[in-house]
């Protein structure tokens, strides 16, 4: 029960960074707007590693096509 509490003050404190980020971004000041910047290129990075790694193993899937289960077996052992 003492987890909820702690959740809601989490999200406060998440809520007021944010906001203060984008007041500083909304002012000019160069702190805020260097972090933004660098919080878009973490986003930016993490959604390309994602569809990257999607796209690794949907090409990986469709180089078995046509294989029986005992050759798809052989070369997952390798």
């Amino acid at each position: 029960m003492t987890l909820m509490p702690l959740l809601l003050v989490a999200r406060l404190r998440l809520g007021r960074a944010i906001r203060n980020l984008y007041d500083g971004v909304m002012a000019g000041e160069s702190w805020a707007i260097v972090l933004a910047m660098v919080l878009g290129l973490v986003v930016l990075a993490a959604g390309a590693y994602i569809a990257f790694q999607a796209y690794q193993e949907a090409s990986d899937d469709s180089e078995d096509v046509g294989l029986s289960a005992e050759e798809k077996n052989l070369m997952n052992r390798f």
